[in-house]
């Protein structure tokens, strides 16, 4: 069932995939016309195994005694399809439309083979094993890798051995001369010995680079960054291989300290080649250019935002096609309280400006490696990034660089502040926004007034600009015991935020969203496909982000919950053939006590989703000192966990919750359950 299920995704695919790629096909043999043969053979009323599908397809395979009796069915018609008459590049996207593992482009990561996707194509029929050994040696012929070490006699043989058989095919070359041998043990002095002779070895550039003019993807992450050959390397490559259009540098060395300026002829060689790639290839620049580290150490002469205005103007210069800039992406981590990084780009706004007018085709940008002030943001909305698809907001301390660099103190171009307004000018510059992410360090390493920037016109401008937006975060880094809530978001941002129709997850810290908002996240989620998954802070703490006191009373977690209930149960209608699972968790600042009223109510909402064939059960576990609730439909058919419910004092029963069809599923989570708990019966 799974080569067929493989299969009928492949043919289905097909005639789009044509559509798309109409240009690079060596012929089209009437593709539309087949196409609609395909479709007949995957009428619901026949039935077939993978084998007959295939023989219905295949004029070879109809003797076989598997594809006698479909030989005689009605629908079977006289055109036949041949996987081996479908052109390779058509064969070769479809099946990276099926699988995903399976790369060929070579930006933005390298060719790679699908081995479970192919071992079960390959297992289908001789046709389909045959254009999977085609797929397999042109792979193997287009993309290499050639490790150098200190043997010089083995260096030679590698690179004979690897370059010969596949002279001018190859595509994706990738470069090893480090010391990794010794990373394990941390053997500093074995790294540098090793590192000093392999700097001593001499190595023909020009000759291995030469033999790949077609040259598309340059891996170099696993060389030395202070390598002496880096230099020789950026050169040839830049010579010989103008189709270039993926560049990966390599990261410091563990066995060295900070890169001070004796980088600096290997930073002036690669700003030569990447005017070289734009002067005399076919691409006009690099499309994709990796690097993790530069200069953070200059001397006396220099400073930092100099080095990097020169970086960002030769990105301008010579890369105006680049798609992605994501050097930053190899020492990006989000930790439990702040933000590691060792890509900084705070320069002058001249040098961001003149950027942003030309590399106007990015696809993902993070803002933590850039001034976050209003001057940067209006420069990158002058001119539309209609490619960008992922843009994560954040800020606040990268602490190994100096403070002048990251308080703003060299800036002479304009004020360092920030607002909602440019904020709104970046989402708006990005019409095409799938992923959305607002980040907020630990109040050590970030302004808490920052979180203020995050208010409900930001979410409405969000909604009404971003309509592709699939992915909508806003979550700080930090222990719940001290998160606050942002009193700028209520109602109102959320059911904006709601109303995306592409909108498949979504998490938030506490803020002012209350029972309107969420039941608009859940009459707004999708009827069919990916379920919507929503995980939210509710109830606002004693204090708002700014310390001041909300001039409306927090509401409590089972209020807010309640309300909840109450307008679900008045318009079922509108919620039971939704898809989504909600997960409501109180703030461990907010109340939590659940008192007689509310346990009413909560009573008389589950005899009337009783009357509409649902379930709800009250669960408890213990949870940081916090309630948790999850909503879900039985739709989602999601795998039903295990909960805890207290039936009486210091007493738990444990058991599976079931999931009914088209049903609601609420699970409450916590600590200590209103005096003596909920029944779940």
């Amino acid at each position: 069932m799974k080569g067929r299920r493989n299969l009928l995704y492949i043919e289905l695919a097909t005639s789009e995939v044509i559509r798309n790629y109409e240009e690079q096909l060596v012929c089209n043999f009437e593709m539309s016309f087949r196409m609609r043969s395909i479709e007949t053979h995957l009428q619901p009323t026949t039935r077939c195994t993978s084998t007959e599908f295939l023989g219905s397809m295949n004029p070879t395979t109809s003797q076989s005694s598997e594809n006698t009796s479909f030989q005689n069915n009605p629908r079977r018609n006289a055109v036949m399809f041949d996987i081996n008459d479908l052109p390779i590049v058509a064969l070769q996207h479809i099946l990276t439309f099926v699988d995903e593992s399976y790369i060929v482009n070579v930006v933005p990561q390298a060719p790679q083979l699908s081995v479970s996707l192919f071992q079960t194509l390959a297992n289908v029929s001789s046709q389909w094993r045959s254009a999977i050994y085609q797929l397999e040696r042109i792979h193997h012929q287009t993309s290499i890798s050639i490790h150098i070490t200190t043997d010089q006699e083995k260096n030679n043989y590698e690179v004979e051995h690897k370059l010969q058989p596949t002279r001018h095919h190859i595509r994706a070359l990738a470069l090893t001369i480090d010391t990794s041998e010794f990373i394990a043990n941390f053997e500093i002095q074995q790294a540098k010995e090793a590192e000093r002779h392999l700097n001593t070895l001499f190595i023909d550039w020009e000759e291995i680079f030469s033999a790949c003019p077609r040259l598309q993807r340059l891996d170099l992450s696993r060389v030395s960054m202070h390598s002496i050959h880096l230099k020789h390397i950026l050169d040839a490559a830049s010579t010989y291989c103008t189709q270039l259009q993926a560049l990966i540098l390599p990261c410091k060395e563990w066995h060295h300290g900070t890169v001070k300026m004796d980088w600096m002829p290997t930073m002036n060689m690669l700003i030569t080649a990447l005017e070289r790639w734009y002067c005399n290839g076919p691409n006009r620049g690099l499309r994709q250019l990796t690097v993790p580290r530069r200069i953070t150490s200059p001397d006396s002469t220099t400073t930092l935002d100099e080095l990097t205005d020169k970086y960002l103007l030769a990105i301008a210069a010579y890369c105006p096609e680049i798609e992605y800039f994501d050097g930053w992406k190899f020492s990006y981590t989000e930790e439990e309280h702040q933000i590691i990084c060792d890509e900084l780009l705070f320069g002058s706004l001249a040098a961001w400006h003149t950027f942003c007018l030309s590399c106007t085709r990015l696809r993902e940008i993070n803002w933590f490696v850039l001034p976050f002030i209003d001057d940067f943001f209006n420069s990158f909305a002058v001119t539309p990034k209609p490619l960008v698809e992922k843009l994560t907001l954040a800020s606040g301390d990268h602490y190994n660089f100096q403070n002048d660099e990251v308080l703003g103190s060299y800036y002479q171009d304009g004020n360092w502040n920030y607002s909602t307004d440019g904020l709104i000018k970046v989402v708006q510059a990005c019409p095409n926004l799938r992923n959305l992410r607002v980040v907020f360090q630990y109040a050590a390493f970030e302004d808490p007034v920052r979180q203020l920037t995050m208010t409900d016109s930001f979410l409405v401008a969000v909604s009404r600009r971003c309509k592709d937006l699939r992915r909508f975060e806003i979550v700080e880094l930090n222990h719940p015991d001290f998160c606050d809530t942002i009193d700028t978001i209520t109602d109102v941002g959320i059911t904006a935020i709601a109303s995306l129709p592409e909108l498949r997850y979504i998490e938030l810290k506490a803020t002012r969203c209350e029972a309107q908002g969420i039941v608009s996240l859940m009459k707004h989620s999708p009827t069919e496909g990916a379920p919507r998954i929503v995980e939210m802070v509710i109830g606002c703490t004693e204090e708002s982000v700014n310390g001041d006191s909300a001039s409306k009373a927090p509401a409590g977690f089972y209020d807010i919950l309640s309300q909840v209930l109450n307008i679900v149960t008045q318009d079922l209608e509108a919620v039971s053939k939704r898809r989504f699972q909600i997960t409501l968790t109180g703030s461990i600042r907010g109340d939590h006590k659940c008192d007689d009223i509310t346990k009413q109510s909560i009573a008389v909402a589950r005899k009337r989703l009783g009357a509409y064939n649902l379930s709800m059960l009250m669960n408890v576990v213990e949870n940081y000192g916090r309630a948790t609730v999850i909503l879900t439909t039985g739709e989602c058919n999601f795998p039903a966990p295990r909960y805890y419910t207290m039936l009486e004092e210091n007493s738990i029963t444990s058991y599976a919750a079931p999931l009914l069809g088209f049903g609601m599923l609420l699970g409450v989570i916590a600590p200590f359950i209103m005096n003596g708990g909920i029944d779940a019966d």
